[in-house]
């Protein structure tokens, strides 16, 4: 493995102890077509529970209910 990914893999361990989940969402941006907004590769590692995710859809929801208004 390189580098980078041994270090996410450490982080992965820690963030599902800390947030006592057993799912994460990583995205990996390498360029502008990747939505890259900082001149370098980056990772994010995103922690994952369903009552997360339900607020979330409300959120979008009502957001793109407020937009068609």
């Amino acid at each position: 493995d390189g580098e980078l990914w041994v270090i996410v893999k450490d982080v992965d361990v820690q963030l599902l102890q800390y947030h006592k989940t057993s799912s994460l969402t990583f995205s990996i941006e390498d360029g502008p077509q990747a939505s890259q907004t900082v001149p370098h590769v980056h990772i994010h590692i995103i922690p994952e529970r369903k009552e997360i995710l339900r607020k979330m859809v409300k959120y979008m929801m009502r957001s793109m209910s407020k937009k068609e208004n």
